[in-house]
């Protein structure tokens, strides 16, 4: 009969690894798979997209922005990027997406335009926020027009009134300041309608004025109290 032998005691440990040292592996792995990512063609800005563009241009989006193709994805400053479009008048609001690997989404929200405003040879467009932006040609969109002078702060008031007022409803019109009382102003519609109301009043005034679209030709007052003034007719000399 064979002897057999049992092995009693405790396993060498020289094959075990102090945790500093595996740790310290790990670490290195990580750090060689990094450099050889941001190094890689994967983390190059292969694509931009650009969305809620009206006024602005994607291009001129992209070059404010700072962010271009080839740029490290994994490196971009989205802070800063967004910082930068920010600065425009016309953006309300700005989110920068970093898509992995290699993709950059922009989207963004713009002040509506509420008014035209025709300054001698030039066209701008009065924004919900107050802010005038200049128009490198005329716009198609069916706007109220302001002629005459404005105060900064008038077209604040001005731009806050019309952002809630039912413009599709009063269609086209032109907005001036009443010649007869500073303190109001006078729209002229497409109707023939000739309003008169109060700045800060004229949301409420012309949410009121389309109930009286049907009218005919003539003045009506929006003030303390509502007056129609019927346009008068001119009768021709009969022989």
């Amino acid at each position: 009969m064979g002897l057999k032998f049992k092995w009693i005691g405790r396993k060498s440990s020289c094959l075990r690894m102090p945790r500093y040292v595996r740790l310290g592996l790990f670490t290195s792995l990580l750090f060689i798979l990094l450099v050889a990512f941001l190094k890689s063609p994967l983390n190059k800005v292969q694509k931009i997209m650009i969305s809620g563009c009206n006024l602005l241009l994607p291009e001129e989006i992209e070059r404010i922005s700072g962010v271009k193709l080839g740029d490290s994805w994994l490196m971009l400053d989205r802070a800063e990027a967004v910082g930068k479009l920010k600065q425009l008048i016309a953006m309300q609001e700005v989110e920068l997406i970093k898509s992995f690997p290699s993709e950059i989404q922009i989207k963004i929200r713009e002040y509506l335009p509420v008014a035209v405003y025709n300054d001698e040879d030039r066209e701008f467009l009065i924004l919900a926020n107050g802010s005038l932006y200049q128009l490198s040609k005329p716009t198609e969109q069916v706007l109220p027009t302001l002629t005459g002078e404005w105060r900064e702060e008038e077209l604040r008031v001005l731009a806050k009134q019309l952002a809630c007022a039912p413009l599709e409803r009063v269609g086209k019109c032109f907005i001036s300041k009443d010649a007869a009382c500073e303190e109001q102003l006078q729209v002229v519609t497409s109707r023939k309608h000739t309003l008169h109301m109060r700045l800060e009043e004229m949301a409420a005034k012309l949410e009121l004025y389309t109930n009286y679209l049907n009218l005919e030709p003539g003045e009506l007052y929006l003030l303390e109290t509502t007056c129609f003034k019927a346009l008068e007719r001119k009768h021709g000399n009969k022989g």
